[in-house]
Parts: structure tokens; C-alpha cells; sequence
């Protein structure tokens, strides 16, 4: 067995050495010790194997080597930080023929869509609404359906609610990728207030609407149409007109006041300044369908008719018909004074 005692000795004789001449020579600096406690005993060849390897310093490695070593296999958006491809990429993951989402009012979310393609939207809201401003895409709402054509490579923003509830606003980018048309199924979480509430709105739209479409007026535009919805809508509501006050005092000859062979009668009055609104109570008690038609109700002084809900009555069913009057060119044509004909007519 090899005797590594002497060779030990040596080594630690030239360090001391060295560094004795070393501080003879220089300015009194002080040096940290570099050398370490050589223990002086003999290693068998068993256990310098079982010594740790040390690895090579830097100094001896490839410039390469050494590069590789401080700075590993980065990620791809680091190393090339100006592509553009990268972040399509990620996109590009996430697209799916059919994509689902549930978001709550005032959130975010970020939808790959088929660039130059109608993509479809469809929601759990009953009017939805949708605002961008983005003016190369093309949109067509139905009901609580949205179909957008997104017409550029950047994305766009687009802004989902419920008609007449604000409060329920969802931000959507969507981001356009080389890929089919995609469906989108989004479904809002809403509380019981804010569903209720949009109920009401969407009543009072769909009722405001159909005054609109059966007011027959004599005359005017369509300031005057609104003009008329305006007084029609309370009432359709079951509220009073603003202005209006509700009399008992109905005229025989404004009782029946329309040309139709099923039951009617004015069974309530409004009356204003200037105008009155008679309240028809209709019932189709014949056995067969009857429509009722807005004209069947115009006559003299009269400068709106509106029917409520429907205008085909099944067998046994009724509905509510609304007269507006000239209040002020009644009373002038009453008050205007007449002579007695001679033939008593």
C-alpha cells in the first residue's frame, strides 16, 4: 500500500512557505487563509474512492459550456419576446368548436374566435345587449343571441348586459385566430333581484312596443306616436296616467263604442285637461275566432285606438282596448250653440 504521509508533509511546507514570502514582500493587506487543515493521516485506495468528486471549475470549461450552466433553457416567450406568434399560440390552445363560460356582473374573460367567420354566441339572457368600438366587425343580436364577424387580426372588446340592467355588464376580448367558427355559450349569474328587475324592463318593452305597432292615430309622426304610447303605457300597466284622474262617470254614448259583434263595454274613464282615455273591456263570447281591429273603435274625436296583448280572441277569451278622446273638442262641440231643425231631425 502506497504511503501518502511524506508527499502531505511537503505540500504543506511549500504553502506555508509561499505565504511567508508572500507577506515579506507586500503591504500589509490582510489575505483571507486559502489554505485548508491537511489531516495527516494515510488513505487507503478504498477510501479515496469514496472521496467526493469535485467538479471542474468555470476557468476550464468551454465558453459555451459556462454560458449554459448560468443560464438554462429558457421559455420560449423570453427568449424571443417580439414574437408575435407566441401569444396566438396560447390562444390558439384554449379554441374549441363549442366553448363554455359562467361569469358574474363586472367580470372579464377572453374568447378565441374564427377570424373573417360568423362565430355565435348564445346567452342565458333574455335581451342582450352588446356595445363595441370596433368598427370593421359586424354584429346581429337576437333576443339572447349574439352573431359577430370579426373582420381584423387584433382584438376587440365587446361589452355583454342585459337590456335595461346595466349592473349586469360582462367585459369580453375577443381574439381573433385562424381557426373555425367557434360557438360560445356564456351564462351570466345573476342574483333574484337583478332577474326580477330584468323581467319588469322587458314587459314594459314588449308592452311599450305593441302600443306602438296597434296605436292607429289620425294624425301625426312618429313624435306623436310616442306622444301616444306614452299615455297608453301606464294605463297598460294598470297604473293611472300621469295628469289623468279616474272618474265613475261614463256617457251612454261612449258605452259601446265600437263596431264589433262580440261583447264590449267601457267599464273605466280617464280623464286630463285635454284628453280622455276610455278603458274597453272585450269578450269573445261567439264560438268561433274574432279578431278585433283597431278600426272598429275610430270615430269622431277620437285620435288613438290600442289593443292589449292580442288581437285574435279565442272562445270564452277577453282583453282590454283603450280609446284616447279630444276632451277639448268634445266640450266645444257641446258647448257650441245649435238651432232646433224644423223637421225635428
Amino acid at each position: 500500500m502506497r504511503n501518502l504521509y511524506p508527499s502531505l508533509v511537503f505540500a504543506s511546507v511549500c504553502l506555508m512557505s509561499t505565504h511567508a514570502y508572500s507577506q515579506q514582500n507586500r503591504p500589509s493587506v490582510p489575505v483571507p487563509s486559502m489554505v485548508q487543515q491537511v489531516q495527516p493521516e494515510m488513505l487507503t485506495e478504498e477510501e479515496a474512492a469514496q472521496q467526493p468528486f469535485v467538479t471542474p471549475s468555470a476557468q476550464n470549461l468551454p465558453v459555451d459550456a459556462v454560458y449554459e450552466n448560468a443560464f438554462p433553457s429558457l421559455p420560449e416567450q423570453t427568449q424571443s419576446p417580439n414574437k408575435t406568434g407566441t401569444f396566438l399560440d396560447e390562444v390558439m390552445k384554449r379554441w374549441q368548436p363549442t366553448q363554455r363560460f359562467s361569469v358574474k356582473p363586472k367580470e372579464s374573460i377572453m374568447i378565441p374566435v374564427g377570424q373573417g367567420l360568423m362565430n355565435t354566441f348564445s346567452t342565458n339572457l333574455s335581451m342582450l345587449n352588446a356595445k363595441t368600438n370596433d368598427e370593421t366587425s359586424t354584429y346581429e343580436i337576437d333576443e339572447g343571441y349574439l352573431y359577430i364577424t370579426v373582420n381584423t387580426e387584433q382584438p376587440i372588446s365587446l361589452v355583454l348586459y342585459e337590456e335595461g340592467l346595466l349592473e349586469s355588464q360582462v367585459s369580453v376580448t375577443l381574439v381573433p385566430v385562424p381557426a373555425p367558427p367557434t360557438l360560445v355559450e356564456i351564462d351570466f349569474e345573476l342574483s333574484d333581484a337583478m332577474l326580477d328587475k330584468a323581467k319588469l324592463y322587458k314587459k314594459e318593452y314588449e308592452l311599450n312596443e305593441r302600443i306602438q305597432s296597434q296605436s292607429q292615430p289620425i294624425q301625426g309622426s312618429n313624435p306623436y306616436q310616442q306622444y301616444i304610447s306614452d299615455l297608453f303605457l301606464p294605463v297598460a300597466r294598470g297604473d293611472i296616467t300621469r295628469g289623468f284622474a279616474l272618474t265613475p262617470s261614463i256617457p251612454d254614448q261612449s258605452r259601446f263604442p265600437c263596431a264589433m259583434s262580440i261583447y264590449h263595454e267601457t267599464k273605466q274613464r280617464l280623464v286630463s285637461g285635454k284628453h280622455i282615455i276610455d278603458v274597453v273591456h272585450v269578450v269573445n263570447d261567439s264560438n268561433q275566432t274574432y279578431q278585433v281591429r283597431e278600426e272598429m273603435c275610430l270615430g269622431k274625436y277620437i285620435k288613438a285606438v290600442a289593443l292589449f296583448e292580442k288581437a285574435y280572441l279565442q272562445p270564452g277569451e277577453e282583453s282590454e282596448l283603450y280609446i284616447l278622446r279630444d276632451k277639448q273638442a268634445e266640450e266645444k262641440e257641446i258647448r257650441r250653440p245649435r238651432r232646433p231643425r224644423l223637421t225635428g231631425e
